[in-house]
């Protein structure tokens, strides 16, 4: 006897409901051991993060960040506060999946849902889950802001069930939901955003793979689309971000609300503080170098063939910028200078192309001018000695006060380092004078022997953390060494410094030399000499060191050696590392440019000598 298919709507229904379960629990616990996994390998830039977002004036960079911690906290330091989110990732993503998938299907049936069902399911998923992740982050960015720049009153706590106690016990139960409203503002809008855009990656990426009939596996897509949203949904809520980790680092609960703490971040600190983009701003010139290599320096009167000749971008302040850019320690950079207008002058548009298309150095705070020319330099590079001889004409006006001051307030609260080149016996010391109340730190170089050392000793050098000082520039003023002129300069600058028992009211001289850090003199084959301000000027003159280098057997090209030179030793400063060290990086990329033609480098060998 034959048995014949039973068609029950009861049964096929229990199939398909326990199928969904039992899917719907790998997913997930596939999503739970995601996220807790993302929240160990994230906690370290999670930290760096709030901290930056809380009082990011106590810090240099990201990295300047991270090496604080690590140095004052150790590596626990940059896991504070993981206890608080890593508990509470199970109900998260519960409820995230849950509320997301459920909304989904009520909201829209079909196989493949609209994109615009997935915004709003995602969207009423991060407003549920809000009301968990308030108070898991609320602990957690307590915890995160102890990191030794402590305010007064504030209570130090000793894991987050003393904070847990403790904020109960102050402010009740509603205390833990300090930083509510920026928390649902924040989570309705970027999950929407995250899941909108995965979704739509995903599909695009997949129906890509399927019309190419290519091989690839869908977990690379699924990654892929991940970090694309990921991305997105960031950089659109940040700022929003950064107004809930002010709200919820502070001791207590405030009695300013959402708008007017934005309002408030905005007046003291400008729109800036909503991306805390740290970086670096260089105020020299750009060139256009011909670079024309022959065996010999030539007799005057006489004819010599050139063995080649190559025309590129030069100038002290790109190629500093261009070095800069390549070793990665800021986090962005941008160039100040006169420019030819790009549409209409080729040899300007020729420096714009590989600062900012090759290198993604900004020049859209340049001050462009509708005449004249760009700088030019004929470089005569001799391959027996290894020396370089330049023939410079400029037809182009310094870069003026005015635009200076113009552009100061756009980038304060954005810039952690400005490098100055002396150029304009007056316009310098003006600029210097205008950046120093608002740029966290300031180098200055001083090259050209037609500056008048009185000048840049009384008016620049004062106003600068960091003095480079060249090897030509100290020769003209008479000096035998490198030694000989840091000691003169010592022994005047201990000299003008007045104790503190012996100061009047009216006595600035102390207040002259207060940022001055170091002095450092590079000299080519010989390495570097260095004097360092002594912490206390009035018992001692500091040290002056001789920092060595590799000698290098032959050569190759030694254009833009000293630019090198300064922007490793910027670069290596910019990071946290002692000046001796920061100047022996120094010596090594100013040694690796001499064995290479131009500035492009190995990445390998910028970070084989790099201090960390």
């Amino acid at each position: 006897m034959g048995h014949e298919a039973v068609n029950d709507p009861a049964i096929e229904a229990t199939q398909t409901y326990a199928s969904a379960v039992k899917r719907a629990a790998i997913d997930y616990a596939a999503g739970c051991l995601g996220g807790v996994m993302g929240i160990i390998v994230g906690q370290p830039f999670d930290t760096i993060k709030v901290r930056l977002q809380t009082h990011g004036a106590h810090y240099t960079s990201p990295w300047h960040c991270a090496r604080h911690t690590v140095q004052h906290e150790g590596v626990r330091g940059l896991f504070k506060g993981l206890a608080s989110p890593l508990v509470g990732s199970v109900p998260i993503n519960a409820l995230v999946f849950g509320v997301h998938g459920s909304t989904l299907r009520a909201l829209d049936s079909a196989a493949m849902p609209s994109l615009s069902s997935v915004f709003y399911a995602g969207s009423i998923a991060g407003f549920v889950q809000s009301f968990v992740v308030a108070p898991t982050d609320l602990v957690k960015c307590q915890l995160q802001v102890q990191d030794g720049f402590q305010r007064g009153g504030r209570r130090t706590f000793a894991g987050p069930m003393d904070c847990i106690r403790h904020i109960t016990a102050t402010h009740g139960a509603r205390g833990m939901f300090q930083g509510l409203w920026p928390t649902i503002l924040r989570d309705t809008f970027s999950y929407g955003v995250y899941f909108y855009v995965y979704e739509a990656t995903l599909r695009h990426l997949e129906a890509r793979r399927e019309a190419l009939n290519a091989t690839s596996q869908q977990a690379a897509s699924m990654l892929f689309a991940g970090g694309c949203a990921g991305v997105v949904s960031w950089t659109i809520i940040y700022p929003l971000d950064v107004v809930k980790s002010v709200i919820q680092s502070q001791p207590s609960t405030s009695d300013l609300g959402l708008v007017r703490h934005a309002h408030t971040l905005y007046r003291e600190h400008g729109w800036r503080v909503f991306t805390k983009g740290l970086g670096t701003t260089i105020l020299r010139i750009a060139t256009i170098d011909v670079i024309n290599t022959i065996p010999e320096y030539p007799a005057e009167d006489s004819k010599i063939r050139a063995t080649s000749s190559r025309r590129s971008r030069g100038g002290n302040g790109t190629n500093v910028l261009v070095v800069c850019a390549q070793i990665g320690a800021f986090d962005s950079l941008h160039w100040m200078g006169v420019l030819v207008n790009p549409e209409t002058n080729g040899d300007a548009k020729f420096i714009c192309d590989e600062l900012h298309g090759q290198y993604g150095i900004h020049v859209d705070h340049c001050q462009v001018v509708a005449s004249g020319g760009m700088p030019t330099s004929y470089i005569m590079a001799s391959d027996a000695s290894g020396s370089r001889t330049i023939f410079h004409h400029r037809d182009l006006a310094e870069l003026s006060v005015d635009h200076f001051a113009s552009r100061v307030p756009l980038v304060q609260g954005t810039v952690s380092w400005t490098h100055f080149e002396c150029r304009d016996a007056a316009a310098t010391p003006a600029m210097l004078r205008l950046a120093r109340p608002v740029m966290p730190i300031i180098s200055l170089e001083v090259e050209a022997p037609r500056h008048d050392w009185s000048l840049v000793k009384s008016l620049m050098v004062p106003l600068a953390d960091y003095v480079f000082v060249s090897q030509g520039y100290i020769t003209s003023l008479g000096y035998p060494s490198a030694t000989s002129f840091l000691q003169s300069f010592a022994q005047e600058y201990t000299a003008s410094v007045v104790p503190t028992s012996s100061r009047t009211d009216n006595d600035d001289r102390w207040d002259v030399h207060r940022y001055l850090k170091a002095m450092i003199c590079p000299w080519g084959s010989h390495g570097a000499f260095v004097w360092i301000v002594p912490s206390n000027p009035t018992v001692g003159k500091g040290d002056t060191l001789h920092i060595p280098v590799l000698p290098v057997e032959s050569v190759v090209d030694s254009v833009g050696a000293g630019d090198a030179f300064v922007a490793a030793t910027i670069s290596s400063l910019h990071r946290g590392n002692s000046v001796v060290d920061s100047v022996a990086y120094g010596c090594d990329v100013g040694r690796l440019k001499c064995v290479q033609v131009g500035l492009h480098f190995d990445p390998c060998s910028l970070k084989t000598s790099c201090p960390k």
